[in-house]
């Protein structure tokens, strides 16, 4: 009853405020959409390594911990291409930072500000307006999307955050085959559910892929499947929440690599980890209050050796000890 009379007395009707409270979250929210992969490169200590040139124009955007040149290792798993775009309806300035909690910031693009070698962050200015002739990266320039606003941080203007790291932390399936070779047991022993999940597997060198897509596997959980399932990346990407620019560039980085091909190893799987799951890894922060933040970042391993088969009773967690 208060309330009742509470409208009358500002002299707003009910319905005129709701429609006001939409027109400034149109206005002043803003989308924030990221997408990246973290790679288990397992136990193979493999070396990243970068050179940046300061005499390029488009290198001396780059920044790393080291300044000029980055070498770390991939005791586990690398985090690599997160790409970060904003799509803003009016200019803004704001603060993005990025929290690796336990692992390596290796490398940022455009340049940003080292706290230190887990934390660094963006001092940025965004514009609404799209702009089409930036000066990128070679190496970057398929990420682009001229869909996003443009982001000017210091000297530097692009319509994309990128950063690559390196984690400790190991998120792996356990894959196997039955006897037959026509079946495909998934077991997931994270504490969260795998969504998105498909698996490209090899018996032996003669055999085809075998390939096999998911909607989600439960913690704790084995899924099986047979036949060929496997969904295009680019699909995959659009179900995801992607938009068609984001959709193309991710899938000219990893559409080859996650997609079934007679070239590649005895396994591939790839699958979404729960955005909950990738702030424990590495937390985004934004100075501006209303972002709406989706974040959606595959985990992906692929295995050279050959995979083990198992008796009929595959489906239970026993297989894979």
């Amino acid at each position: 009853m208060k309330f009742k009379r509470f409208i009358p007395y500002i002299g707003i009707p009910l319905s005129t405020a709701a429609i006001a409270l939409v027109v400034l979250k149109y206005l002043f929210v803003i989308d924030a959409n990221e997408w990246g992969v973290i790679v288990d490169v397992g136990e193979s200590n493999q070396y990243r390594e970068f050179v940046i040139d300061p005499n390029s124009p488009q290198d001396n955007a780059i920044s790393s911990y080291e300044h000029d040149s980055l070498k770390y290792l991939d005791s586990c798993c690398s985090v690599r291409e997160p790409v970060l775009y904003i799509y803003s309806k009016i200019p803004i300035h704001m603060t993005i930072g990025i929290d690796f909690h336990s692992g390596l910031a290796a490398l940022t693009y455009p340049r940003a500000r080292y706290i230190n070698r887990n934390r660094f962050e963006w001092q940025i200015r965004i514009s609404p307006i799209s702009h089409t002739n930036l000066r990128i990266p070679q190496e970057y320039i398929r990420m682009q999307n001229f869909d996003a606003s443009t982001i000017y941080s210091g000297n530097d203007t692009s319509s994309f955050l990128f950063y690559e790291g390196s984690t400790p932390i190991r998120l792996p399936l356990n894959v196997t085959l039955n006897e037959r070779l026509d079946s495909v047991y998934v077991y997931n022993p994270n504490a969260f559910t795998a969504l998105d999940v498909c698996v490209s597997i090899k018996p032996d060198y003669f055999h085809d892929p075998l390939n096999v897509c998911f909607d989600s596997i439960q913690p704790k959980k084995t899924q099986s499947g047979t036949g060929n399932s496997q969904t295009a990346l680019l699909n995959r990407l659009k179900n995801d929440g992607f938009s068609e620019s984001e959709a193309r560039a991710f899938d000219y980085y990893w559409g080859e690599k996650m997609s079934a091909t007679y070239r590649r190893p005895f396994l591939v799987y790839s699958y979404l980890i729960p955005q909950k799951e990738i702030d424990k890894i590495a937390s985004v922060k934004f100075s501006y209050p209303f972002v709406r933040f989706k974040r959606s970042i595959f985990y992906y391993h692929a295995q050279i050796e050959k995979i083990p088969v198992c008796k009929s009773y595959c489906h239970t967690p026993k297989c894979f000890r």
